[in-house]
């Protein structure tokens, strides 16, 4: 589903504290993805939309936490289409969002 666990509220937490941080530095992508052969919810959403409710989640996780409305430059859902590195296209790990975190041209992370 488009539902975080609380751990993942807690990695979402976590993140969007590191991130928020650096709000001219980082930019924000969030992809969502499923594994192949799971049973539709209904004739009307399918892995399409569920994939993008759940970058979605994301999304607003990140939002909720401090991230700026602004870093946030991609959401999309990838149904089944693209499944984890070395993982079948069945297995349940493939049920995920891929955040991807760009460095903006021009800048160098502060030395912590």
């Amino acid at each position: 589903s488009a539902e975080f666990t609380d751990y993942g509220k807690w990695v979402f937490s976590t993140l969007a504290w590191q991130v928020s941080r650096y709000p001219s530095d980082f930019s924000v992508e969030l992809e969502g993805h499923t594994e192949r052969g799971r049973p539709q919810k209904s004739e009307n959403y399918s892995d399409w939309e569920m994939t993008a409710d759940r970058a979605n989640a994301a999304r607003r996780e990140l939002l909720r936490h401090g991230v700026a409305a602004e870093q946030i430059k991609k959401v999309a859902g990838y149904a089944d289409t693209q499944p984890a590195q070395d993982r079948k296209p069945e297995d349940p790990s493939n049920r995920r969002v891929t955040v991807l975190l760009k460095i903006r041209a021009g800048n160098r992370l502060p030395s912590s």
